[in-house]
Parts: structure tokens; sequence; C-alpha cells
């Protein structure tokens, strides 16, 4: 019973032709078939890959056995293309394709695990399925392994191998041009991956993984386009998260990608990266600013040395932003609390000393004076010391008055007077306090609450001690405070107020073009940040980080654009180089310098792949040299040496050029190409005349030239000349018999003619003459041979002895060679050759005496004559057509650039003073040997103009002019 691919093929094949009711259910059973199989083989494979090799291949070989089935569907590729696009036409539903793939992977876990019958009974199988050829491979190569002791299995590998090298040769241009990376993968895998034991070409190998790599990077560069998109959408919106999420990913696909990076997109993502490397610098500034603001703030609350706190304070104004003010305020009341501190301290050890001093003399002097009185004076000191520690002083001052009163010696005593002396001295420092407390108070004080000195206010809150004098401070606190905090939100309105301008500004310079005046406008911008960071220090933190923000994208944008006018500066310079190049030679150079030295350049490749066709310029220009091969025969006389010249040029021309835009006169060009023909037809019009009846005839005129005229052979009369043309003797006989042409073969027989004889040497003469024309005139008759025949007819109407017979015979042969050589005269001249031809019968016996006339015919005379005259005039004259030809010739004028939005655009060195024709050269498509002229604009009214954008306008190709 047939399977269901020969009932396909059957039915394909069918003579009367292909059906829609046949196809349609064979396609639906193709497609339940290779479901049922692609559904097992996959369920098997899923094994495979959990490692269950042995299950794995006892599912596949279950009856049905799926692999079998497998071998049983496969269709060739290019058969089942046909297939599927005949199915697509008939609308019939396309089945699911045959998964290779995983009937690989089984018959390489089969081949690992069979023995050698088993493989051997598997090679038959494959082999009557007609399975392919890299399936049967695998399995003989793993007989040769299990049967190393036979040498046949070596030998069929290796006759296989070169069979499939063939399929291979044949398979990898058709899959490297689908583009299908699965299945390049797996030829890529068979190539490199197999024990061969015939190497297959290495270069199948490199073209098949170009295509991959080619394949990968196209996908790269599509997925770093996304990636570009989205990061500049993040710039543009200062999303710096989504910005460094993007960037990784980016990183990442660059490592991936194996060419270079597109300008345009490098272009695109460099603003970013600049603005995130900036981020990252204005962060680790503000870190940086912060620590030290914090180094000062902590030396500040554990009361460091001077010293300490000047370093911590120097590094807080290392930076553009200063230190917070009310930070710079408590350090220099810190900083004048400890130069106080240092002084009291001084103070208070000279004042101890001298206490000291005192206590000891007085001690020493009433020791023993007063020792009774000891333990009374300690009491009275003890409550006195106590008093003065608890800081009550009117208690200590009432004590003292008290004891004044009741012991003035008590209180005389040293210990007591010290103590009272510490009372005063302490109600004299209050009284100090309270009046520097008064003061600070009032040198904090102000009309205006933003003239209020913190500093001084804070030295007078440290000398409050009272409710009353702290709730002096206290009120002048909130006044400040209140007034900071309506200065804070004015600072901050109008700081966004500014930064919104400055947004709107940047992203018009964005939008524009990047030239210096974007970057001088980045400049301002950042002057204006700078400004507005120290003119708002009132401002919010949000609406000063916002400055922060703002900066980084600001400096990156203007590094970008430094960057691009750097890179378009010398992409001007080397193009001034390029058009400034002296000829084509130096033009490719300065190309491949300018591809060299800018590879991110738009232009690079194409200069570099312009540059490579630099033979293609001269072989184009080998028109020139044959276009002066043409003028040079066209101003001179034609020779043989002259167009054997320009036949070789020709030639050369034909061999490097397959088209040109130029077309020569049809004039000249006519002159040149019916050279050798016209040569021909002269031999046989004027050379030939010597082999005509009426080369060797004389006219004799009997009756003294009033007679009849008769034709005689030149021959004869020289040797009978005396006897027969001389003088008559006297007498009455005038008569002699002479030789004359009977008929127009130029018999002759003897007929009694009546003297005397006039003999006039026609048209034997006439004959010379055109012969000596031929011989003497033969270039100048290929020259004008218009012209030149015209005039042989004019100098044959003048013949005055020639008859008038002969001389329209001669007229007709005379004007049928110039018209078969000539298409002007053959057109023009069509009834005067008519009449000419219609009167052979009047002239047909010439040979017969008549009356001697020699002038033609009155209608030859009042039609032809005029005619021919008329068409002398007016005849094209080749002589006029040397200068336009040489005009015809390619100049090259300048070379095509892309513009800075990458349009196509000429650049001319030398600018035509006339409108004329633009082309360029490209290797012919036909014939990669030979160059090929294409037409790409015109020159008009001094200005180039290109033609619609095609494939051929490639920067770095000349352009060259030629006329209208």
């Amino acid at each position: 019973m047939a399977t269901i691919v020969e009932l396909i093929r059957q039915s394909l094949a069918k003579r009367d032709g292909i059906s829609e009711a046949a196809l349609r259910p064979l396609a639906a059973t193709y497609a339940v078939e290779v479901t049922r199989v692609n559904g097992r083989l996959s369920a098997a494979v899923a094994l495979l890959h959990k490692g269950l090799r042995s299950e794995a291949i006892q599912s596949a070989s279950v009856p049905p056995n799926a692999i079998d089935d497998a071998i049983k569907l496969d269709i060739p590729e290019a058969e089942l293309e046909g297939w599927f696009d005949i199915l697509q036409f008939l609308d019939i539903p396309v089945p699911p394709t045959l998964n290779h793939d995983h009937v690989e992977q089984l018959n390489e876990a089969i081949v690992e695990t069979q023995p050698i019958e088993s493989l051997l009974k598997r090679h038959r199988r494959l082999a009557i399925a007609r399975a392919p050829l890299a399936w049967r491979l695998k399995i003989l190569r793993r007989i040769a392994e299990v049967d190393a002791s036979s040498s046949v299995w070596e030998e069929d590998i290796e006759s296989w191998e070169k069979v499939r090298h063939k399929q291979i040769a044949t398979e990898a241009p058709r899959l490297i041009s689908t583009a299908d990376p699965k299945t390049l993968r797996s030829l890529q895998e068979e190539l490199t991956q197999t024990a061969w034991r015939i190497r297959p070409d290495a270069k199948i190998a490199k073209q098949v993984q170009a295509a991959l790599t080619r394949l990968a990077d196209s996908q790269t560069l599509a997925q770093l386009e996304s990636v570009a998109t989205t990061l500049y959408d993040a710039f543009c919106e200062f999303d710096e998260p989504t910005a460094r999420q993007q960037l990784t990913v980016w990183n990442e696909l660059l490592q991936q990608l194996s060419s270079p990076l597109p300008a345009a997109l490098r272009e695109q993502v460099e603003p970013v990266i600049l603005w995130l490397e900036e981020v990252d610098r204005e962060t680790l500034r503000r870190n940086q600013r912060a620590a030290a603001i914090g180094k000062l703030e902590s030396a500040l609350d554990r009361k460091l040395s001077l010293d300490d706190l000047e370093r911590a304070y120097q590094q807080t104004s290392l930076y553009d932003e200063p230190p917070p003010e009310e930070l710079v305020q408590r350090y220099h009341v810190v900083v004048e609390e400890l130069q106080l501190t240092k002084k009291r301290r001084f103070q208070a050890i000279i004042s101890a000393i001298l206490a000291t001093a005192t206590i000891l003399i007085v001690a020493l002097i009433w020791w023993q004076l007063e020792s009774a009185q000891q333990k009374r004076i300690a009491k009275t000191a003890s409550e006195f010391q106590s008093l003065l520690d608890s800081d009550n002083l009117d208690g200590a001052s009432t004590f003292y008055n008290k004891l004044a009163a009741v012991d003035p010696q008590l209180a005389a005593t040293p210990e007591i007077a010290s103590f009272a002396g510490q009372l005063q001295s302490r109600i004299n420092q209050n009284q100090e306090r309270q009046a520097q407390f008064e003061k600070y108070l009032a040198e904090a004080d102000a009309e205006l609450d933003s003239d209020i000195d913190l500093s001084a206010l804070h030295r007078a809150e440290e000398l409050a001690q009272s409710d009353e004098e702290r709730g002096k401070v206290f009120v002048m606190q909130r006044r400040k405070s209140d007034w900071e905090s309506a200065i804070a939100s004015q600072h901050t309105e109008q700081l966004l107020a500014q930064l919104t301008a400055i947004h709107e500004r940047v992203e018009t310079i964005e939008r524009g073009p990047a030239n210096q005046d974007a970057r001088l406008q980045l400049g301002d911008v950042l002057d204006e940040l700078t400004s507005l960071q120290s003119s708002y220090l009132r401002a919010s933190t949000s609406a000063r980080n916002q400055i922060a923000s703002v900066r980084p994208r600001v400096i990156s944008m203007r590094n970008a654009i430094e960057k691009k006018m750097g890179r378009v500066e010398e992409e001007s310079r080397l193009l001034s180089s390029l058009l400034e190049a002296k000829s084509l030679d130096q033009l490719a150079t300065e190309m491949k310098r300018f591809a060299s030295r800018l590879p991110e350049s738009s232009m690079a490749e194409e200069f570099k792949r312009v540059a490579e066709e630099r033979s293609i310029w001269d072989q184009a220009l080998s028109w020139n040299e044959y276009v002066d091969a043409v003028v040079k025969p066209l101003q001179s006389t034609l020779s043989e040496r002259n167009m054997m010249q320009m036949q070789s040029s020709k030639s050369a021309m034909q061999s490097q050029v397959n088209q040109s835009l130029i077309q020569l006169p049809a004039l000249a060009m006519d002159r040149l190409d019916r050279y050798d023909e016209r040569r021909s037809i002269l031999k046989n019009v004027l050379g030939g005349l010597p082999d005509t009846v009426i080369a060797d005839l004389f006219t004799v005129v009997e009756s003294n030239g009033n007679g009849n005229r008769h034709f005689i052979y030149k021959t004869y009369f020289e040797q009978r000349s005396k006897d027969r043309f001389g003088p008559f003797p006297e007498g009455p006989s005038k008569q002699r018999s002479i030789e004359v042409v009977t008929n127009d073969t130029g018999a002759v027989a003897t007929q009694l003619l009546t003297g005397e004889y006039v003999v006039h040497k026609e048209p034997y003469a006439t004959i010379h003459n055109l012969l000596v024309a031929y011989q003497t005139q033969h270039n100048q008759l290929l020259d004008d041979w218009d012209g030149e025949f015209l005039k042989l007819v004019a100098t044959l109407r003048k013949r005055e002895n020639l008859d008038g017979q002969i001389k329209e015979m001669l007229l007709q042969h005379l004007l049928s060679g110039a018209c078969e050589g000539s298409d002007y005269l053959s057109t023009n001249l069509v009834n005067e050759l008519q009449l000419l031809k219609e009167r052979n019968v009047e002239i047909a016996n010439w040979y017969e005496p008549t009356n001697q006339n020699t002038t033609f015919t009155p209608p030859i005379e009042q039609e032809l004559i005029p005619r021919l005259a008329s068409l002398y005039s007016e005849r094209p004259n080749p002589k006029t057509i040397a200068p336009q030809i040489r005009n015809q010739r390619f100049e090259w004028v300048g070379i095509l650039v892309r513009n800075t939005s990458g349009q196509i655009a000429p650049q001319l060195q030398l600018p035509p003073e006339s409108d004329c024709n633009l082309a360029i050269v490209r290797p012919s498509p036909r014939d990669k040997t030979k160059a090929e002229w294409v037409s790409v604009g015109e020159m008009k009214a001094g200005q180039p103009r290109l033609s619609d954008s095609h494939a051929d306008l490639v920067a770095g190709r000349p352009i060259f002019s030629y006329p209208k």
C-alpha cells in the first residue's frame, strides 16, 4: 500500500493537473500523522533530556516506531516547499513540518547504545527509507567504531562523505540565504563537531559561522536599538534607576556584538553614559561633602580642640556648595567659646595660685593663735560653702551680712573672708554675665528680622539663666525662624521657576543641531546653575538637589556635543582633503585615510568600499580615450591607420565598459562604422571602371564633327591613326572603312564613315579621370562621402566632349554607388534614381550612331541637377562634428557625500559652467569585471540636482559630468 508521501507525490505528478479535491485530504492526513509523530518524538526527547536514554529509545520504539514513521513522512526540503506553495495557492491549510532535530537526537542515542547487529539493521532501514545522508553517516560511523576490524566501513564513510561534501556545498548557500539560525547551527555542528574522515572545505564552515555571526549581530543590534531608545527616554525623563538598569543590559549586549557598533547608536547612547558618569561624580562629591559636614558636626558635638575644628571646617569648604549657614554660625560660636574658655582657664589658674598663697600665709600666722576658733570657723565656712555651691548668692549674701553684724571677728577670719571674696566674685561675675547677656541680646536684636545676628543670639542664649532671660532669647529666635521659613519658601519657589526655564532651554538645545552655539548655550546654563546654587542658599533641599540632577545632564550633553564637534571637525577636515584631491588616485587614497581615521563615521564603510572600485573608474574613463580616437580621424583625413587605432580603442573600451550614457552623433558613427563598407563600394564603383565596356573607347564624329558619332577602341585608333584617321587626299572620295562598336558588349564591325573625322578621347578620358580620383582622392572620398561623390557628378556634367548618353550612364553608376554608401543620399534621391532607372531604355542603345550631344537631357538638367546641387549645399559636414564629439566626454567634477542629516548630496570641486548631466560609475551587475555608467542627476542653472535616491548613490563615488 502506498504511503502518504507517495500519494502526495503521485497527486502532484498527475498529467491532468493538480486538484484541490485530491490535495486537501492528503494535506489533512499528512498534518495528523506529522502531529502524532512529533508528539511522540517530543515525549521521547523529553525523557532523553532527563538522562533516561533507554526509556527514551523504548518510548520512541513502541509500535508503530516513531522514528520509522518520521523517516516515512520525511520529504526533501525543496520538494516540501514546492508542495507548501501549492497548498497556500489553493488556500489549503499548510501541515506542520517534521521535527528533524528530535529525530537526530534519538538517532544519536540509539547509535550510542545499539550493538553491531542492531546498527546494521538500522543502517538498512535508513537506506530503504532514503533517509538524509547525514543521518545514515552517523550510523555508518558508529558501525565503523563498533566493527573496527573491517576496513570496508571506512571506505564507505569516505565515499559517502565526498557525496555529503557536495550536498553541503549546495545546501550551505541556500541555508545562508534563508537566514534560519536553527538550520545553520545544525549544519555548523555537523561541520565542526563530526569526526570526519575527509574534512569538508573549511571555507564553508567559515561562511556558515559568518552567517550565524551576522544573524546574532543583527539580533543583538535590534536589541541594542530597543535598549538605546529606552535609555534615551530615561535620560530625557531623568529616570536614573531605569537608565542604570538599561545601561547594564546595554553593556551585556555590547559584549555579544562582534561587529563595530553603528555610529548612530553610539551617538544616541553616549549622552546617557556621560550623564550617568557625571551623576556618579556628583553623588561622590555630595557624599564627600556630607561626610565632611558630618565630621565637622561630630567635632563640634565632641568639642574637639581648635586645631581639629579648623581642619574639619576646611574640609567642608573644598566644595562648590558652602556648608549650611547654621553650621557655620555654630562653628564660629564654638570657636569663640573655646577661645574664651582658654582665656578664662588661664585667669582661673592665676587666681587659684594667688588664693592658695594667701590662705597658706594666713593659716601659718594665725594657726596657733586661733586654733580654738577653727571648729566654729569650719562650721561657718561649711554653711557658707553650701550656699555658694547651691548658687544661692542672695542667701549667701544675707548669711555673711548677719555674720559680720553679729561676729565681726569671725566674719573677718581668712576662711570666712575668703568665702566672702568668692561671694563677691560670684556676684561680680553674675553682674558681668547679665551685662554680657544684655549686650549680646542687644547686638542680636534688629529692626528687620532678617538682620538678627544668630551668633550674638547664640551667645546670649548660653548666658541666659533666668526664665525671663530665656524668654527674651526665645522670642528673638522665633522672629528669626519665621523670617528664615518665609525666605526659604520664596527661594524654593524662585529656584524651581528658574529650573523649569532651564529644563526648557536644555530640551530646546537638545533638539537643535550639535554645534558651537549649542555648546556655548550649555556653558551658559552651567554658569546659571552655579549662580542658582549660591543665589538660593535657603531653598529647600529637594529643590537644591534638582540643581545637582540637572548639572550632570548638561555636562554630559556638552561633553557629547564637544566630542561630536571634534568628530565633525575631523570629518570636515578629511572631507576637505577629499574635495581638494587633484587626481582620482589621490581621491581613493584620501577615502582610505578617512575610513581608517574615522571608522565610526557613517561614511567610513562606504568610502572603504568605493576606494576598492578605483580600477573601475579608469575602465569607465576609457570612453574618453575612445572619443579622442574618434575625433582624430574626423579632424584629419581618414586613413587605415587611424581607423585601426579607433577600432582598437573602441574594442578596449567595450571590453571595460558595459554601458555608456553618451551616444556619439550618428553622422560621425556612420562615417566610421561604414569605413570598410565604403572602401568596398569605392572599389566596385570607381576601381571597377576599367573593366567596363566604355573604359577604352574614343568618340569619332563624322563630317568634320557635324555628322554622326561612333565609338572606337583606343588601341584601334592608336594603331590606325595615320591611315584611317589622317587627312583625306585630294579627290571626291571622303569615306573610309572604320571599325566601330556595334552593340553593348563592345563588339565591332567595319563601317564606311564620312570624313573629315573629329576624334575625342571620350569616354576613355573621363573613365581615366575617375580612376585617378579613386586612386588619389580615396581618403577624401571616405572623409566626405556625399560631398565628394556629388563633386564627381558635377565634374562629369562639365565634360565637354563626353557623349550625353555615356554621361547619363556614368551619372547613374556614380549615384547608385553614392546612395549605397549613404543613408542621406539614398533617402533624398529615391525619385531621382527612379527617373534614371526609367531612362535606361532610352540609353540602352548608346552604341548606335547618332548626332553628337554632350549634355544631359532636359529632365535630368531641369530636375536632377538642381536637386543634387541642393543636396550638396545642405549635406551634413563631418568636419563640423569633430568639436561636438570632442565634448562628448566624462569629466570628473566632484564626489558624493552625506550631509549632516545623513542624506546623499553632491560636493562639486569644479562645477560645470553650463547645464549638463551627472553620472557615477559602478561595477556592472551583469559582469563585475566591467564598469557601468549610471545617470544620477543633472546640473541646472549652476545647481546640482540628484535624481531619486537609489542604491547606486554611495558616499565617496566620484561624480562625472557629461553633455546633455
